[in-house]
């Protein structure tokens, strides 16, 4: 996906950068624990993430890389509309990712619609199989690889007016600063390639 392709990037050229190669090496975690996991030093680098204050001061923050908007994943047989007004319904219950900032957009558009938050994505999915909620606020990308993996989803709606954030990566914080130096460099030249909207439109195709 998306990280899996932008992780391989940046690895690319930190190898050139460095004489080098890189291997990569691929760790699982949560919205919920990767902030933690990335001051443990148990995960190196992270793409997908909006800056925040909370999140700079935490740890080293790079980008951004990309826009990416906010949507509702539907469940089998749900269809409230495409506009936030349709989704906040006090007879809707509406799941969200702990630790996100799509989370914190739910509860800022969702006012009398049941928000339910949950630890991670697998939970999401397993949500809207069950029935338990009618819809799955996440990003876009996220909610394109949950479509692949709830049974008989719904649609996958992008909600009007467009919420979205600028998305880019977070690292540990390193004492003298210099990879997040680079991953900053390498950002911004990235960006200014025009790389990331084809490692998006590539995440959607698939």
């Amino acid at each position: 996906g998306l990280a899996i392709q932008m992780g391989k990037d940046l690895a690319a050229a930190l190898s050139q950068k460095m004489g080098s190669e890189i291997k990569i090496e691929y760790v699982n975690s949560t919205w919920s624990t990767i902030v933690l996991d990335l001051q443990a030093g148990n995960v190196d680098v992270f793409f997908g993430m909006t800056d925040t204050p909370e999140r700079r001061k935490a740890i080293a923050m790079f980008g951004p890389l990309s826009t990416v908007p906010v949507v509702a994943l539907n469940g089998a047989g749900v269809d409230p509309g495409s506009t936030w007004g349709d989704y906040d319904k006090d007879t809707l219950q509406i799941a969200t990712i702990m630790g996100t900032t799509d989370a914190d957009v739910a509860k800022a558009m969702l006012h009398k619609a049941k928000l339910r938050a949950l630890r991670s994505l697998a939970e999401g999915v397993l949500e809207l199989q069950a029935g338990r909620s009618q819809a799955l606020i996440t990003s876009l990308l996220i909610g394109l690889d949950a479509s692949t993996k709830v049974a008989n989803a719904g649609k996958l709606v992008l909600l009007q007016p467009v919420q979205s954030a600028p998305s880019g990566g977070g690292a540990p914080r390193d004492t003298d600063g210099r990879f997040a130096a680079f991953a900053q460099q390498w950002s911004d030249a990235y960006r200014n390639s025009g790389r990331p909207q084809t490692v998006v439109t590539d995440a959607i195709a698939r």
